[in-house]
């Protein structure tokens, strides 16, 4: 009977949702590799923003006259963000409690300021590579072959992710119409 109670009690906690605890560990057969993971995404963020970083300060030097405006320093900026982020990402900086209100509004607007900042990024990345291109650029084209071959495609990646989410939500609105008038 006592054997009862404590498998009763312990199915009651496990599925209580104040005693379920929000983490960010990958667990794969006994082995905490949330670590690693953090790692690999951090250098795999530094390696793709330094890299942009390298292209456009490239683009700086005094002999350099191609096409130079806000998107140029924009960019620049978002990558040092993008720097900022990943060391942060390191340290669970969500984990720290810094004593602010943590309303779903405070959320809400952080996430809606990231998704437009990186609209904005997207297309400054697509336009001013597209801009270096056309105004065949030496300092891009000639100079760095490899890197400006991987800015164009990742600006090519950029216009057809863009693509993909306007058809997904399109779709998604004329799913949620037609389950509305039906």
């Amino acid at each position: 009977m006592s054997s009862s109670k404590s498998v009763s009690k312990r199915g009651s906690t496990k599925s209580s949702p104040q005693n379920i605890k929000e983490t960010t560990h990958l667990v794969v057969n006994g082995k905490d590799y949330s670590l690693i993971l953090k790692l690999f995404v951090f250098v795999v963020a530094c390696a793709f923003n330094g890299s942009i970083f390298y292209y456009l300060y490239n683009l700086e030097d005094e002999t350099c006259q191609c096409v130079r405006d806000w998107r140029h320093n924009f960019i620049k900026g978002m990558c040092i963000l993008g720097f900022i982020i990943s060391i942060l990402s390191l340290f669970n900086i969500k984990d720290i409690d810094f004593k602010i209100n943590k309303s779903l509004m405070t959320v809400g607007l952080l996430d809606l300021l990231t998704s437009i900042l990186g609209l904005v990024n997207a297309y400054a990345i697509y336009t001013y590579v597209n801009d270096l291109q056309s105004t065949k650029c030496s300092c891009a084209i000639d100079n760095q072959p490899k890197l400006n071959k991987f800015m164009k495609g990742y600006s090519y990646f950029i216009y057809c992710m863009f693509v993909l989410f306007i058809i997904l939500l399109i779709l998604i609105s004329m799913f949620y119409i037609y389950k509305k008038l039906k």
